[in-house]
């Protein structure tokens, strides 16, 4: 998948690259909801994680199907977003949904947000590192 080219009011497109070789899989559509979830919640968020290469979620324990991979059909539909306090996270999450994405994540540490292009449409999980 091919560097995306979307401008942004909050987020600069090397948030959403992958660390370890720069790629920026994440789909225009997923970048354009963020951004709009960042002017609907009020404060800075900061995303944790966006695309992945299969190398790096290999490293970072991901699953084969992760919403970041790069090499996903659909391009990457995940992202983390970094929050430890519970209100932020409500307004992160009430925004999320408003704004169509259907799968979320709650972990002690982030939010993972997903748009409704991948396998798993319509859910909240709690989630829980593996060790």
């Amino acid at each position: 998948m091919e560097n995306v080219k979307v401008e942004l009011e909050f987020f600069k497109e090397n948030e959403f690259a992958c660390p370890c070789c720069g790629l920026v899989g994440t789909t225009e559509r997923t970048m354009l909801a963020v951004d709009q979830l960042r002017a609907m919640v009020g404060f800075a968020i900061s995303i944790s994680s966006a695309t992945r290469c299969p190398s790096h979620n290999q490293i970072v324990g991901g699953s084969k199907y992760s919403d970041h991979l790069s090499t996903n059909i659909f391009g990457c539909t995940g992202l983390d977003i970094f929050c430890v306090d519970s209100i932020q996270r409500f307004k992160i999450i009430s925004a999320a949904i408003s704004l169509g994405f259907k799968k979320i994540g709650i972990y002690e540490s982030h939010v993972h947000l997903s748009l409704p292009l991948s396998r798993n449409d319509g859910i909240v999980y709690y989630g829980i590192y593996k060790k």
